[in-house]
């Protein structure tokens, strides 16, 4: 199974057609989207090739008629539908999560909402689907363009989220490393750390690159009229331990030339009996 995860940056028009043509093209079965638009999903996923989606606006109850509301978590593929999807109505942005449940495993696509706009929101949501990630049993993969982290160190365990738990400014609430970092109180894994303990030289490329991170670019941040941005790995594809992961692109270049400003981000799995 291919699948992938990618923030689409809200685009609507011939850009989510090409942005559709794009998934296709790279043979994607199944998207985890964030940001995407709700007035232009329709015309994404027939680009795709994709059967059907769901978006987090579907299942949001009493949102706001504001246009930053038009955002959405979305599921979309091909083949079987989902028997059941839901999203989490405890967070500030409840439609930027959805749970696709495909009876034998479960597919998720989340979207922390920006700390410096949103504060402690972000990670209180964080919190909220790692206690969920927690207590599934099913076969499980998530993708998610996170906003963090702020060092996506080669060694997990000094990787740094920028609301970490034991922050002054967290006043003692837990924070997101709970969910992105080696601090996680779930089993899942990211696939691509996953995927580079698998494959030696492509790590000790990535250290010699970059020592302190990030392992890929998948967005970047800061961007001015003379500096590019500062590179950041916010997104992901994380996964339970019931799928072996076979490979993981990130095309944050073929992504951007695509309209969005974050990496589509593909990943080879195969389900274990």
């Amino acid at each position: 199974m291919r699948v992938g995860s990618w923030n689409v940056n809200r685009r609507v028009g011939q850009a989510a057609v090409t942005q559709g043509a794009f998934l296709k093209a790279n043979h994607v079965e199944i998207i985890a989207i964030q940001e995407g638009n709700t007035n232009s999903l329709e015309n994404l996923c027939e680009a795709a090739g994709f059967d059907w989606f769901y978006s987090g606006t579907d299942f949001a109850n009493d949102l706001p008629k504001q246009n930053a509301r038009r955002l959405s978590a979305v599921i979309a593929g091909k083949g079987p539908r989902p028997i059941e999807c839901f999203v989490f109505e405890d967070v500030a942005f409840p439609e930027r999560t959805i749970v696709c449940d495909f009876g034998e495993w479960i597919a998720c696509s989340f979207h922390a909402p920006p700390g410096v706009s949103w504060g402690i929101a972000k990670p209180r949501q964080a919190v909220t689907i790692a206690n969920w990630l927690r207590q599934t049993k099913k076969p499980v993969w998530f993708g998610i363009d996170a906003n963090t982290p702020k060092i996506d160190h080669p060694n997990f365990d000094k990787t740094v989220t920028h609301w970490h738990t034991g922050d002054r400014k967290l006043k003692g609430e837990s924070g997101d490393d709970l969910l992105v970092a080696s601090s996680k109180i779930h089993d899942l894994n990211d696939a691509f750390r996953l995927y580079l303990s698998k494959n030696e030289k492509d790590l000790e490329r990535i250290i010699i690159e970059s020592p302190d991170g990030p392992l890929a670019v998948s967005h970047r941040t800061g961007k001015r009229k003379e500096f590019k941005g500062n590179a950041r790995r916010y997104d992901a594809v994380w996964v339970s331990n019931h799928y072996d992961v076979h490979n993981v692109k990130y095309l944050y270049e073929e992504s951007v030339a695509s309209g969005s400003d974050h990496s589509l981000v593909v990943v080879d799995l195969n389900l274990l009996v």
